[in-house]
């Protein structure tokens, strides 16, 4: 799966940092709760809770702003989307869609 958004994969690589891209792949990859990220990666499972809160807030801004920026495009028609292999209409761009895309990135 890869992710889905247009420029979230550049926000991650560029935007977080090596820690914070464990914490994403260990959650919503690996199935690890807070408190097994915080063993794993050997900090409080206080900061692990703080550090997960201030992703899903920034990831959420950059979504807000960056769907806002974006041109809106028109929408394909049914029969283009079957002549690119794609899905019509835009993609999702949840962290549960695009958590297996993020192994990559760490």
């Amino acid at each position: 799966m890869s992710i889905k958004h247009p420029h979230l994969k550049q926000f991650i690589q560029t935007r977080l940092t090596q820690q914070e891209r464990l914490l994403l792949i260990l959650h919503y990859y690996e199935d690890l709760n807070l408190t097994e990220i915080a063993l794993v990666m050997e900090l409080p499972e206080r900061q692990v809770a703080q550090m997960h809160q201030s992703l899903a807030d920034r990831i959420t801004l950059f979504m807000a702003q960056s769907s806002i920026h974006r041109v809106a495009a028109p929408r394909r028609s049914p029969d283009s989307a079957t002549q690119t292999g794609r899905p019509a209409g835009p993609a999702t761009s949840s962290l549960m869609a695009n958590a297996s895309a993020l192994t990559a990135l760490a």
